[in-house]
């Protein structure tokens, strides 16, 4: 839901907010769309427009290859990239699909996949925002 959040004062408020609640040490995990694939530029260029089902056509990608900075957090370097089977497949074509998301997946072509994960993990020493000391 973060791609919904266009205002970027709100977009870093959700992000703080977001490493706030977080032990130190704990992960968020984002998952994505992955708007580098480009099956998914011609679906959101073309496709989606005429059935305009999903999203308002408003939203703010976020980049697996330019995650924000983010105060108080790392990003993992390690990026997920997946794909999805389709509701309406059957056995049989689950089966291939199936397959073929594996191979996909771990490829070097994986970058092409659907969605991606990345990891945000809270620094183990956070620090009180009006304050330069460790929370104990």
């Amino acid at each position: 839901m973060i791609h919904h959040i266009v205002d970027e004062k709100i977009r870093a408020q959700t992000w703080q907010e977001i490493v706030r609640v977080l032990k130190p040490g704990g992960v968020f995990f984002l998952h994505e769309m992955n708007v580098t694939n480009p099956f998914f530029r011609f679906y959101i260029g073309y496709v989606y427009p005429i059935i305009r089902a999903i999203d308002e056509g408003t939203e703010k990608w976020v980049l697996p290859d330019a995650l924000p900075k983010v105060p108080g957090a790392t990003w993992s370097h390690d990026i997920r990239y997946f794909t999805f089977l389709p509701d309406f497949a059957s056995r049989g074509q689950l089966e291939r699909l199936a397959a073929f998301e594996r191979r996909l997946e771990t490829s070097r072509w994986k970058r092409w996949s659907a969605h991606y994960m990345a990891c945000l993990q809270k620094n183990d020493t956070p620090t009180d925002p009006s304050s330069t000391h460790p929370i104990p």
